[in-house]
């Protein structure tokens, strides 16, 4: 909880709130909250009403594709939060698996949990059925529509487009802040083209997280494009379609043939930082403007 407004401020106090170790020094407290100093002379009453306020993103891993005229796979569903973290804590990251793609039918991402809140694997993509829901869902195929996302954490897929006989373009998946692109049919000889992933959203370090994958196609149908922020792109016949990124949620991009796999989806990630310098153990951590990071890519304990 915030130190308090007014009168005296301990050196047990700032440990109780904020971490460090014994014997205090004061420069392990630059910069630990708004308008306390980086560098220089520290006045206990600069810490006034200061909080250890950590902010977290956690991100589901996303859905694996399939080959053919298969839609992307659905982005990890996507969620944010934060909180007033003083004293010790200490709390587990289980962090989901992108799904892997395949032939005819992709698999869904896992769920990445943390801090009480899960965030939900991104929908499959298919070849053949209907796309999978999820945080955000697979675009639609062949046989069936598109995957819807979960409220709060992502978006439904696009749909498909018949182009001609045993062929057509897929839809694309659904990402974080936009619902994957529809496909579209150009007419017999222009064929079709392949939905575009959704786009993922950008949090506070700067980069993208939970975009879409793209839609697939048969013969000269043109590709769609991964969404920004790990979603795969599709390639051309007999090669395996674009993977989703590591540590993105991002969802896996159909192929064009029948040959080939899905892309997989991107596995999950939970990060959490916080102002000043390192006071907590977990995770791969790093610091930038101001700030410092801890970065889960795989299960893991975050802990002050």
């Amino acid at each position: 909880m915030a130190l308090p407004g007014s009168g005296p401020i301990s050196f047990s106090q700032l440990q109780t709130n904020f971490g460090g170790s014994n014997p205090i020094s004061m420069s392990e407290y630059y910069g630990v909250a708004s308008g306390v100093p980086g560098s220089g002379a520290i006045s206990m009453s600069e810490f006034y009403g200061a909080a250890n306020i950590v902010e977290y993103l956690i991100v589901a891993g996303g859905g694996g594709a399939a080959n053919r005229h298969g839609g992307g796979g659905g982005a990890g569903g996507y969620l944010t939060t934060s909180a007033d973290e003083g004293g010790s804590f200490s709390f587990f990251a289980s962090v989901g698996g992108g799904g892997a793609g395949s032939v005819d039918y992709g698999n869904g991402g896992g769920n990445t949990s943390f801090r009480g809140l899960t965030a939900i694997g991104g929908g499959r993509g298919s070849a053949f059925d209907t796309g999978g829901s999820g945080g955000s869902g697979g675009g639609g195929s062949y046989n069936g529509g598109p995957g819807s996302g979960t409220s709060g954490q992502g978006n439904g897929g696009g749909s498909f487009a018949n182009t001609w006989a045993f062929g057509g373009a897929g839809g694309g998946g659904g990402g974080r802040n936009a619902a994957g692109g529809n496909a579209s049919y150009l007419g017999y000889v222009g064929g079709g083209v392949n939905g575009n992933g959704g786009a993922g959203a950008q949090w506070l370090n700067g980069s993208y997280y939970a975009g879409g994958g793209a839609g697939g196609a048969r013969g000269s149908d043109i590709s769609g494009s991964g969404g920004i922020g790990g979603g795969g792109g599709t390639r051309v016949n007999n090669a395996s379609s674009g993977d989703g990124v590591g540590g993105s949620g991002g969802g896996g991009g159909a192929g064009n043939d029948a040959v080939s796999r899905g892309g997989n989806g991107g596995s999950g990630v939970v990060i959490a930082r916080y102002l000043g310098s390192p006071r907590a153990s977990g995770g791969s951590v790093s610091q930038s403007g101001g700030y410092t990071y801890h970065t889960f890519t795989s299960s893991g304990t975050f802990s002050q």
